[in-house]
């Protein structure tokens, strides 16, 4: 079966909504065009890294069910999500559906292929098991944008 997506896209305004909209939760790697394939700068290692734990979740079935992960150039979609600063390099995971977002307890200068992974199966355990606390949400977003 072919794959509905590559292994790490391109996230941006226009196709998240595509991203997200195929019953699994989007990690989204934050980092810049110009510097993403830069394995001499922060934000090319870890995006090359991320791009790694993409690699590792694609042969876990139980991991590869539940996360599709693409990349933003620079911080404006991510911080718009999370209503704060989200420099790169960074990630979170985010549900499109619902707008909630899960960030990680780890900096991302202390991150390596292995706790992205870790992470993430962690996650999806608690999610599975309803003790995973989401963050955002539509009610925060509708409540801080006086729509409401």
């Amino acid at each position: 079966m072919a794959e509905r997506w590559s292994l790490m896209p391109r996230a941006t305004p226009t196709n998240i909504a595509e991203i997200g909209s195929n019953g699994k939760l989007t990690v989204l790697v934050v980092c810049t065009e110009l510097d993403r394939l830069n394995q001499s700068s922060p934000i090319g290692i870890f995006c090359e890294m991320a791009r790694g734990a993409a690699e590792d979740l694609r042969k876990n079935e139980y991991l590869y069910s539940r996360y599709q992960f693409a990349w933003l150039d620079g911080p404006e979609v991510a911080t718009n999500i999370v209503m704060g600063n989200m420099e790169p390099p960074n990630i979170l995971v985010f549900n499109y559906t619902t707008y909630e977002f899960y960030l990680s307890d780890d900096e991302p200068q202390k991150m390596t292929r292995a706790s992205i992974v870790t992470w993430l199966n962690q996650l999806a355990d608690a999610i599975e098991k309803n003790t995973a606390v989401a963050q955002g949400g539509w009610d925060m977003f509708w409540l801080l944008h006086g729509f409401h």
